[in-house]
């Protein structure tokens, strides 16, 4: 005698349409907003690493400065020769020119 239950008796087993669409929207609206964030993240952390490597430089240069009696280099390699003062030169980040 289930089938003669009334229907509010019977209880829920999923979801209606209309309540996975307004989630399916949320979570669009979220995505619209996060995915910009991301992308000025990854150009802040390129503009970080930039910063970083013009400091390991001016540091390269003033110890050189000093270890050459006040004189600086000719060219920026001299800091490479030997791997005295740096093994490379550092990369610099520029962001996109739009």
């Amino acid at each position: 005698m289930q089938s003669l239950k009334h229907p509010a008796e019977r209880s829920r087993a999923g979801y209606t349409l209309i309540e996975l669409m307004i989630v399916v929207a949320i979570i669009g609206i979220l995505a619209a907003v996060a995915i910009p964030q991301f992308a000025d993240t990854v150009a802040k952390s390129e503009e970080g690493v930039t910063k970083g490597n013009l400091g390991t430089l001016r540091s390269t240069l003033s110890i050189y400065y000093a270890d050459n009696e006040g004189l600086y280099p000719q060219d920026i390699n001299a800091l490479t020769i030997a791997s005295k003062y740096l093994q490379a030169i550092p990369n610099a980040y520029f962001p996109p020119h739009s």
